[in-house]
């Protein structure tokens, strides 16, 4: 408190009310942004694992080609340079016939919530084309936090 010249208390600061609408508009706004953010993060994590699988494929098709395939359902480190990562467990088959020529991320481990439990197959037809599919679990999953690539 000061004392202005004609000796009057002046106050300075803000009065309660004050401090409590601004709590209550960062509290909505906060309560806006939550759900947004949230839904971001799911699709950014689906689109990392759909990333990290989509780089396997080309190696895949290399060692198709030069017929060092062997033993991929059982050391993808070894035969494709596969990574473990922290979002998914991933699952190569080991592409001895069509039926067997899929590579398939579960997503777990540091994956949110919402989407834990959703899988994104890579599978290889006979011809040499890869088709997405997305089967979305966890209870959150939406179908646009779906790559543009997977159906």
């Amino acid at each position: 408190m000061c004392a202005n010249r004609q000796g009057r208390i002046v106050h300075k600061g803000f009065t309660l009310i004050e401090l409590m609408i601004v709590i209550a508009i960062l509290g909505i706004l906060a309560a806006i942004a939550m759900p947004i953010y949230t839904n971001h993060t799911y699709t950014s994590q689906l689109a990392r694992s759909y990333s990290e699988l989509s780089g396997y494929t080309r190696a895949v098709e290399v060692a198709l080609a030069t017929n060092s395939l062997a033993g991929i359902d059982t050391d993808p480190q070894g035969v494709v340079g596969f990574v473990d990562s922290n979002l998914s467990t991933t699952r190569f088959d080991s592409f001895e016939t069509e039926a067997e020529s899929s590579i398939t991320a579960t997503m777990d481990g540091n994956t949110g919530a919402g989407i834990r439990g959703t899988t994104i197959t890579l599978s290889r037809s006979s011809t040499g084309i890869w088709t997405c599919v997305v089967v979305g679990a966890g209870g959150g999953f939406q179908e646009n936090f779906k790559p543009s690539n997977c159906s």
